[in-house]
């Protein structure tokens, strides 16, 4: 006969399985070179801390022939929780392999399945050359070739001057939705100046679009002079200003603002006078004056001549004060006869 034994019974538990996933729609953020991605550990495994990251690749077959996986910067993580990271320096309209890791503490490691993700196409902006440049302003210029796909996008120029090493203005944002053209006007701009600018379309997702950068001089600014209050009373003044040159080829359109001192904002007076210059002519000083109205008494004013020339430079001469006098109040006795 054989002995049957039986050893005693031994209980022992295994310790949860470390997980790492993508969650579905986690991928949203997608550019033309970079791809935003969320992971989520969803078990430690009973480890005390893991480090997670990305691993991406072009996908098999496109491109390359061999798709050595790349990692991103892992981060460490204490806890189930999500994290994202951007993959950046990605090839345009291309698909992309990507996949979550998770090296834990004791050892254990675990990867999600694999997504793929397409990177967006350029967008494409071309920077047109700038138009009605003057002494001070300048009309830019550009035209849009594709959206890559995008409902909207901001449009805006970025300005320098040449001599400057970075972009130092920019132009207002506007909203365009389809391929075309696209302007806007710069002033304050120094005058006989040579600046540089480039056109930028600029998606939500941040997608960007620049356009090659493009040069234009600024010209000789018109130039103005201001002369001495006549003919001041109380409540109104004349005022005599002088434009002295504006650019060939262009107009002019004189005329005058004004304030009191201890205003912010000055006020326009109408055009006073419209000067010509042709394209190769000289320009003879051109003087101009007007009368100016229902001033306060007694009060300090300024002024200054304006000329709004046709290439769309508005320009402004030296400012010169005077005061209104004060109202002498004549009082008449009756007289008995």
């Amino acid at each position: 006969d054989q002995d049957l034994a039986t050893a005693n019974e031994v209980s022992f538990t295994t310790d949860p399985e470390l997980l790492v996933d993508i969650p579905s729609g986690a991928s949203d953020n997608v550019t033309d070179t970079s791809i935003t991605v969320t992971g989520e550990t969803v078990d430690l495994g009973g480890a005390s801390s893991t480090d997670a990251f990305f691993q991406y690749r072009i996908k098999t077959g496109e491109n390359e022939p061999n798709n050595p996986w790349r990692s991103t910067d892992p981060v460490t993580l204490q806890s189930t929780e999500t994290y994202q990271q951007t993959i950046t320096g990605l090839q345009t309209e291309t698909d992309f392999e990507i996949k979550a890791v998770a090296v834990a503490s004791d050892g254990d490691n675990a990867e999600s399945s694999i997504i793929t993700v397409p990177t967006q196409p350029d967008i494409v902006v071309v920077t047109d050359t700038a138009t009605r440049v003057g002494g001070t302003s300048a009309d830019l210029n550009a035209t849009v070739g594709s959206l890559a796909g995008i409902s909207n996008a901001d449009a805006f120029f970025e300005v320098k001057e040449v001599a400057a090493a970075d972009f130092q203005r920019t132009t207002d944002k506007q909203t365009i939705s389809s391929s075309g053209s696209f302007s806007d006007s710069i002033g304050n701009l120094d005058p006989e100046t040579v600046h540089e600018y480039r056109a930028v379309v600029e998606a939500p997702s941040g997608n960007t679009g620049f356009g090659v950068s493009t040069i234009f001089e600024t010209i000789k600014a018109a130039d103005l002079e201001v002369s001495p209050a006549t003919e001041v009373t109380a409540t109104s003044a004349g005022l005599n200003g002088t434009i002295n040159t504006i650019p060939q080829a262009q107009s002019a359109e004189g005329l005058f603002e004004f304030k009191e001192d201890a205003q912010s904002s000055f006020t326009e007076t109408s055009v006073v006078r419209t000067v010509e210059r042709s394209d190769s002519g000289t320009f003879n000083s051109v003087s101009f004056d007007t009368e100016i109205r229902s001033l306060s008494v007694g009060t300090v004013h300024q002024f200054r001549p304006v000329a709004k020339v046709s290439n769309g430079d508005r320009i402004t001469g030296p400012t010169q004060s005077f005061e209104t006098t004060n109202l002498i109040t004549v009082r008449t006795d009756s007289v008995e006869n």
